[in-house]
Order: C-alpha cells, then structure tokens, then sequence
C-alpha cells in the first residue's frame, strides 16, 4: 500500500485543504478533506470527499492528550 498526502493553508489562513492518494491492490483512491476549527464552540471539524464518491464530516474536542471524534 502506497499512501501520498499533502496540506496547504487555504488563503486566509482559517482552513486547511488535505489531499490524499491511496494505492494498492491495482486500485487507487483520492481523498480530499477540508479541516477548520471554530473558536467560538472550541471544535475542529472536518468534511471530507473521495473519488469513489464516499463522504464523510466529523467533529473533534481536544483536552490535553485526550481527543473525542464524533
């Protein structure tokens, strides 16, 4: 399995642009995900799209060494 991921700022500064590419098997899969955080509620959040059409979003808190997806 061979896996290739690269993050950039978005201009502005308040989000991040995630690409990744998946390959192994013969297949090969790209992600994109969008990650921000809102200072306000204290949350990162994440919005994410793959090529073979899948999406997913998921919300983070961190306290110390201890993180809690949902």
């Amino acid at each position: 399995m061979d896996w290739y991921l690269h993050q950039h700022w978005i201009p502005g500064g308040f989000f991040v642009q995630v690409e990744q590419t998946w390959k192994g098997n013969g297949q090969e899969l790209h992600m994109m995900e969008i990650l921000s955080y809102d200072p306000i509620k204290k949350i990162h959040t994440s919005s994410s799209f793959a090529s073979d059409a899948s999406t997913w979003a998921l919300t983070a808190t961190f306290d110390n060494a201890t993180s809690l997806e949902m």
